[in-house]
């Protein structure tokens, strides 16, 4: 593994991306589950969990080497691993919300099960979209500055594109 110090410029951005949208899944996993009244009996709770799971989340992406992705082009090992990194995040979710529910912590669900089944889908979402979004618009740059050319691969790589 590379030292977290020793990242380009290139794989900072794309720490400091994944790690802006999974504070956005996150919000946007209350938001959509809970009304007005259970997102404000939340919302402290939510402000103190966030910095931390943000934090365990970059961890996380370390470990399956997120940040070493190409954004030229969405490979299947790269999807896998968003894959592999989110469902350990969404369990972790469940393993947490498990541990408050005890009677000596907070006697209830702070998540729920649909809250995190909705992070896990927000989170694929907002991770792997961008991948998808990114190479057609690469092609669609290239295809533009020469009409008769045949595509080679994404944003002008050599490597096939079927």
């Amino acid at each position: 593994m590379d030292p977290i110090f020793k990242l380009t410029s290139r794989q900072w951005l794309v720490v400091i991306h994944d790690v802006m949208v999974t504070a956005a899944a996150i919000v946007a996993s209350f938001w959509l589950r809970f009304d007005t009244q259970g997102l404000e009996e939340r919302f402290d709770a939510l402000l103190l969990f966030l910095p931390g799971f943000v934090l365990y989340a970059a961890g996380i992406y370390r470990l399956f080497q997120l940040y070493k992705g190409k954004w030229r082009f969405a490979s299947l090992p790269d999807l896998f691993n968003i894959f592999r990194a989110v469902s350990v995040l969404a369990i972790s979710l469940l393993v947490l919300d498990y541990v408050l529910v005890a009677p000596n912590v907070l006697g209830t669900f702070f998540f729920g099960k649909l809250t995190i089944i909705l992070y896990w889908f927000l989170q694929i979402f907002f991770l792997g979209g961008p991948l998808f979004a990114h190479a057609p618009a690469c092609d669609d740059v290239r295809v533009r500055a020469h009409p008769g050319a045949r595509p080679r691969g994404r944003c002008g790589s050599a490597a096939a594109r079927y």
